[in-house]
């Protein structure tokens, strides 16, 4: 099978995993996956990434078990407010956001403000400090994201079933900052959870068709 091909084959095939065996992610595996997320392109090769790793598995239950509380709090709120739609609809979401106890291995994905010479010398010079802020942090994550996926399909490559969620990160960012022992001023982005797949079941989800979602300009 040529390059293309195989590499097709492998984004192709790859889907969230939330179901896991109980074995143990070596660390050479482990290092594998960060090493390919450590060579993803960044905004001015700024590499903004810092990656956070956990396999202690009362940790990864103890923060499931933080987010799950987190929601349950939020939908109490929405009930409070007399938004009971709301509420359920947030616990449809916890379901997904919010499970990921049994995963033998968790890695969080954090980056720090984007900076470079041109955030000084050129868009401080035309924007508000509020929105350079901003720009700092949307940049910091569009980086942070392409590293991400990269480290996904090597987790897949290397036959190991991921989930990327941002639940937790808004759930929970104060204690994933002090579990993780992120420094400052690194933020979270994504908590991956991964491990071996429990069933090979060769599952795809949907994808929009290539017509629908690319325009061609002459």
């Amino acid at each position: 099978m040529d390059t293309f091909a195989t590499f097709h084959e492998l984004v192709k095939s790859r889907h969230s995993v939330r179901q896991w065996q109980d074995a143990p992610v070596p660390r050479e595996d482990l290092e594998h996956m960060l090493d390919c997320a450590r060579l993803a392109p960044s905004d001015t090769n700024a590499q903004p990434w810092r990656f956070t790793v956990t396999t202690n598995r009362t940790t990864i239950r103890l923060l499931e078990e933080a987010t799950h509380a987190r929601f349950r709090e939020l939908e109490h709120q929405l009930q409070a407010a007399g938004r009971p739609e709301a509420a359920r609809k947030l616990k449809v979401f916890e379901k997904y956001a919010a499970t990921f106890g049994s995963a033998p291995a968790l890695i969080l994905v954090s980056g720090e403000p984007y900076d470079s010479r041109f955030m000084r010398e050129v868009f401080t010079q035309m924007m508000t400090p509020a929105a350079v802020a901003q720009l700092s942090h949307d940049e910091s994550i569009k980086s942070t994201s392409l590293a991400t996926m990269n480290l996904l399909l090597a987790a897949h490559a290397l036959g190991y079933g991921s989930v990327p969620m941002t639940g937790p990160v808004l759930a929970i960012p104060d204690t994933l900052k002090v579990t993780f022992k992120l420094p400052a001023p690194f933020e979270p982005h994504l908590l991956i959870a991964l491990g071996r797949p429990r069933t090979h079941d060769g599952r795809t989800t949907s994808r929009k068709s290539l017509e629908s979602v690319v325009d061609w300009i002459d």
